[in-house]
């Protein structure tokens, strides 16, 4: 009997500040998902002139603000950032992954470590096989990491010397499979827009094609200190139109959105600026926003600007025909 699931650790993608890494996936399984684990020492140290500066909320997960899945060298499969599918996780799977954040910016050497976990089988449908990553499909297949400056781990007042040595970086896991035939493929991305002025109807449109959305994580930040924070009074309410006529969600206030999160997501805690709207109906993906038959999908929120440069960020989950 053969053992048809299984899973093995990857190379090291070494950690190199502002720097872009990546590595080729193992092609002959099919994907689950993929563990990130970060595990460094940071080093701070005081050249004489340096100012401690404080601990940036969610800090060490600035290190890596994009990370990318390529198929063929130009299909997204997936596309984020640490800090957006750390809590993207909490929302699916009810709790808070690992994460050691440093102390105080004065001369010391910290330990830092997160975790991650990018799914591409269905985690909200019924039949999570069906959009196993097909990676023998294709010609290529490649996960990469753009990596931030070590001081995103604290505010703007931080002027000391921070280094990561290459030693350290993240050792990617990723879960394979031989069955089933994968049927569908998982799309997730993130659409990020800055948001100028207090309007009661700022507009966000959802890529269209022959997809359908299963949820969006909405987050808020406010880059007024140098690192962008989460803020949770910038959306008031949302709306979710598609051809500009048909009303899926009129005037859902964001804070009813959050402890409705609460309650499904079994969570201890509410998180300032962070919502998770589910489009799918007892986990079936027909019941999803299909939008290939549409000639718009928009979110359209009334939102209050910032003390900073604000943004608004959807982190979209979305399947396709394989």
């Amino acid at each position: 009997m053969s053992f048809r699931h299984g899973g093995k650790t990857l190379e090291l993608i070494p950690f190199e500040a502002n720097g872009r890494r990546g590595i080729e996936l193992p092609k002959d399984r099919l994907i689950k998902s993929i563990s990130l684990d970060l595990d460094a020492d940071l080093v701070v140290s005081d050249p004489g002139a340096g100012a401690a500066g404080t601990v940036a909320q969610d800090s060490v997960l600035h290190l890596m603000p994009r990370i990318e899945v390529i198929g063929n060298g130009s299909i997204i499969l997936f596309r984020g950032d640490a800090r957006g599918q750390y809590f993207k996780n909490m929302f699916e799977y009810g709790t808070i992954n690992t994460i050691v954040v440093p102390g105080a910016g004065t001369a010391a050497t910290y330990p830092i470590d997160f975790e991650i976990n990018i799914d591409f089988e269905n985690n909200v449908g019924l039949v999570p096989g069906d959009t196993f990553l097909n990676a023998p499909a294709y010609t290529s297949l490649k996960l990469n990491i753009l990596w931030g400056a070590c001081a995103v781990c604290f505010d703007s007042d931080h002027t000391m010397v921070d280094t990561i040595a290459a030693e350290f970086g993240v050792t990617p896991v990723i879960y394979e499979s031989t069955e089933p035939v994968a049927r569908l493929v998982r799309i997730q991305d993130v659409i990020e827009k800055e948001i100028t002025a207090t309007i009661a109807d700022f507009q966000v449109d959802l890529p269209l094609g022959d997809r359908i959305y299963q949820d969006v994580m909405f987050m808020t930040t406010d880059q007024a200190t140098g690192v962008n924070v989460r803020e949770s009074d910038i959306i008031n309410y949302i709306n979710l139109k598609t051809d500009d006529k048909y009303r899926h969600y009129d005037g859902i206030p964001f804070i009813h959105l959050q402890r409705i999160n609460k309650r499904d997501s079994s969570l201890e805690t509410l998180k300032d600026g962070l919502a998770y709207l589910k489009l799918l109906e007892h986990g079936r993906i027909p019941s999803g926003l299909r939008v290939i038959d549409t000639n718009s999908a928009r979110f359209s929120f009334d939102v209050t600007v910032g003390t900073g440069t604000t943004y608004v960020k959807l982190y979209t989950d979305a399947i396709l025909p394989a």
